[in-house]
């Protein structure tokens, strides 16, 4: 019924922590290959799991738990927060922006759920080879406003700006080198 995979990578340590129904079956088919397969005429297999770099305090939250909680989110994220009607008006194309708009809403809030924004998303955010934009953090941070989520978008910028770059130098005209001493 509980299972931790714990997995090390050069200095890195990652552990994954699975938790499915009564009666379902875990087989390893592999060397890093595992098969779940539900109870014998079950019709469902519940699974839940958690990720972390360090081992976690317990196992996994039941799946009736998580639902439960996913439940509670989902109905605070749509009721709190901005949103529009754009039904009294007389362009044709209200129907598709207004589903755009609150697709933009759901996409946002799911890319942007940990601390930390998204490596890559697809058409919300991108990176560059891998790596987040400062640049992105101030869209992330508008955007996630835009969904209602001040505390969230304030975690997201703290994470993705925190001093790490140096001021910029100022060049000498012409020179494509700091300039050396005088006025910066």
């Amino acid at each position: 019924m509980k299972a931790r995979f714990v997995r090390t990578l050069d200095a890195d340590t990652y552990v994954a922590s699975v938790r499915w129904s009564p009666g379902a079956a875990m087989a390893a088919t592999g060397p890093h290959a595992f098969l779940l397969s539900a109870a014998s005429g079950a019709d469902v297999l519940a699974v839940t799991s958690a990720f972390s770099a360090t081992a976690p305090a317990g196992p996994p939250p039941t799946f009736d738990d998580t639902h439960a909680a996913a439940r509670a989110h989902w109905n605070r994220f749509w009721s709190t927060g901005g949103a529009i009607d754009l039904s009294g008006s007389t362009d044709p194309r209200w129907r598709e922006l207004e589903r755009r708009i609150v697709l933009s809403q759901y996409l946002t809030a799911i890319q942007c759920a940990g601390r930390y924004p998204p490596q890559e998303s697809g058409l919300t955010f991108n990176s560059w080879e891998g790596k987040f934009h400062p640049r992105d953090a101030l869209v992330a941070r508008g955007a996630i406003r835009a969904v209602g989520s001040p505390a969230a978008a304030r975690e997201t910028v703290s994470a993705t700006t925190r001093p790490s770059f140096r001021k910029p130098e100022r060049l000498r005209p012409g020179r494509a080198t700091p300039a050396r001493g005088g006025r910066r």
